[in-house]
């Protein structure tokens, strides 16, 4: 061999002792970072759309890749289940807030029971505005045209959305016992009022054309009071 050759042989091998080469190479594997993936299918379905969300388009938005998502999340109804319950847990923060506001000892108790149940409920009008995404997956798993989970993610969510029914039907059984309504099927009547709410929420991107008596704000207040009327609320209140 030349001596040109073993000097040149030489130097190649010392530059790839310093540099190795990159094929082959691995970096760090990448931690799943649930919160994240979450926060970005929201972003998504907040732009676009319950029904635009796709594990395709959110391992794009991510940067990494289909298979590597679909080890997590197995189809998109796992992925909207995981998104629902994160919207509930939100809304379920927020209703215990709203119940666990202090007394006024300026008012009787039966009129305190009606402005706890009243601010039970402010807190799904108010969501609309306030946590729009999570509004829209909740307003969704109760209303989409086609629904988007088998019957046993359906009841799953079901299971996790329980708490919150649960504390809204303590504040109608509160004011029951105070003497403000009268006696009834509490969760027949939670789920009264939801579907009412449910139903004007939708009447909602009308407020911008509709005078002040029309409008979200104002339907609310006379939807509840004609509802707790039925309910046994006496003009009093």
């Amino acid at each position: 061999m030349r001596e040109s050759t073993k000097i040149e042989n030489g130097v190649l091998n010392l530059f790839h002792m310093c540099y190795p080469p990159l094929m082959g190479r691995r970096g760090p594997k990448r931690k799943f970072d649930e919160e994240l993936v979450l926060t970005t299918a929201l972003q998504l379905v907040s732009q676009d759309g319950l029904e635009a969300l796709t594990i395709g388009g959110l391992s794009r938005s991510l940067g990494m890749s289909p298979s590597g998502l679909y080890r997590y999340f197995h189809s998109k109804g796992d992925l909207v289940v995981a998104l629902q319950m994160r919207a509930i847990r939100v809304y379920e923060a927020r209703v215990r807030d709203a119940l666990e506001v202090g007394e006024c000892s300026s008012i009787s108790e039966s009129d305190q029971a009606i402005e706890r149940l009243t601010r039970g409920w402010r807190a799904w009008i108010d969501a609309a505005a306030e946590i729009p995404a999570e509004h829209g997956l909740i307003d969704a798993f109760l209303s989409a045209p086609r629904p988007v989970l088998t019957e046993a993610q359906a009841l799953e969510v079901d299971h996790h959305l329980e708490p919150v029914l649960s504390l809204l039907d303590s504040a109608l059984e509160a004011a029951v016992a105070t003497g403000a309504l009268i006696p009834g099927n509490a969760r027949q009547r939670t789920y009264l009022i939801w579907a009412s709410f449910h139903g004007l929420d939708h009447f909602r991107k009308r407020d911008r054309i509709q005078p002040e008596a029309l409008q979200t704000e104002q339907l609310f207040k006379v939807m509840f009071n004609t509802i707790l009327r039925g309910f046994g609320l006496s003009s009093n209140h």
